[in-house]
């Protein structure tokens, strides 16, 4: 399993998108690999969602990634983590081509 580690604003792989926000984070956390400066999409909302908000963050995220979208969210309950579980299901499925 990949480690969780800590990219500060000063390091050279801390994403470019993000240094040049006025109020952008001094640091983030990172599990796996930081995306490129490819397309990416924030997928955000209510931690007490409905059933809808959550299936319709799920299938969006999926198929965005399974385009070649990065799926970014805070990674909260409710619609951030049912897009992040809708990205990953997609990976996972496409890990098990290969």
């Amino acid at each position: 399993m990949n480690e969780l580690y800590t990219v500060e604003k000063t390091d050279s792989r801390f994403p470019e998108r993000l240094r040049i926000l006025p109020d952008g984070p001094e640091r983030i956390f990172v599990r796996g690999q930081l995306p490129d400066s490819g397309p990416s999409a924030a997928i955000v909302g209510a931690r007490m969602c409905t059933s809808y908000g959550r299936t319709h963050a799920r299938a969006l995220a999926a198929y965005l990634a399974a385009h070649g979208v990065d799926v970014i969210s805070g990674l909260a309950l409710g619609v951030d983590g049912a897009a992040h579980t809708g990205a990953l299901e997609v990976c996972e499925h496409f890990m098990t081509l290969f």
